[in-house]
């Protein structure tokens, strides 16, 4: 009696899982400020937070899927600080205002709308292919039992937790390939981490799921190559200390 009760509740919990194909997860993408600073300027260290944090959403359905910003414009925090009748600034300048990701699983392409320094490009690609390892280490991330998987990209080691609960290879941003949806990933020593805050799920507005159409086409080198050239210039403007974080891993 005690199996048969034991496989009723399997296959009760096998089907609400397979119901789970639609949905909304909001996330906070958090990258920590390691800055050096000149050593006159060692002072405003404490001033500096530790952590620059951005809010996501990942909307979501078995076909196509949305990452995008929640925030309506930049979030840009200002450190103004005279010392010796010299005025010196640090702005630290993270997110922007229309980051979205599209994926079509359907054809495993992908839409990238960059806004980069109040310009927008759009960069068309495939979903970059991933070699996760999955161990057989669990935890949970909100209410949700997830496993741990492992990659290495140029060195560096990649940590995800996904959830067999969520059926579908998916995740913020480019991630995903695993058999459950990603709830939280870290890298560079947990330097930067993308963790789920809260899950809804269930249908929402199917046109947060429209195509991407605003920016200037480019490749994704020439987007890397031009992000980079901006934020050289940008490294010192008229005695001004302007940190920007910019991230770019999606291959």
């Amino acid at each position: 009696m005690r199996s048969i009760y034991l496989l009723l509740c399997v296959l009760i919990a096998t089907t609400v899982i397979a119901q789970t194909t639609e949905g909304t997860i909001y996330y906070t993408e958090s990258i920590k400020l390691d800055i050096e600073l000149p050593e006159d300027q060692e002072h405003l260290r404490a001033l500096i937070p530790a952590t620059s944090d951005q809010s996501k959403a990942l909307y979501f359905t078995k076909d196509l899927s949305m990452y995008k910003d929640l925030s309506s414009e930049d979030d840009v925090k200002e450190i103004n600080q005279e010392s010796g009748g010299t005025q010196m600034q640090i702005k630290i300048a993270s997110g922007s205002a229309e980051n979205h990701l599209l994926k079509n699983f359907a054809d495993q392409t992908m839409i990238d709308q960059r806004d980069f320094l109040g310009k927008k490009f759009l960069i068309d690609g495939t979903i970059p292919e991933m070699k996760w390892k999955i161990t057989g280490e669990q935890k949970k991330v909100l209410k949700y039992t997830c496993m741990k998987a492992t990659q290495m990209k140029d060195s560096t080691e990649i940590i995800a937790w996904f959830t067999p609960q969520i059926p579908l290879p998916n995740g913020p941003d480019t991630y995903g390939q695993l058999p459950g949806l990603i709830l939280e990933v870290s890298m560079e020593d947990s330097k930067r981490t993308i963790t789920a805050t809260k899950i809804e799920v269930g249908a929402f507005d199917a046109s947060v799921l429209e195509t991407p159409k605003k920016g200037k086409k480019v490749t994704r080198a020439a987007f890397k190559k031009i992000t980079a050239e901006k934020l050289k210039e940008m490294g010192s403007n008229n005695g001004r200390t302007i940190i920007r974080m910019e991230v770019d891993d999606r291959g």
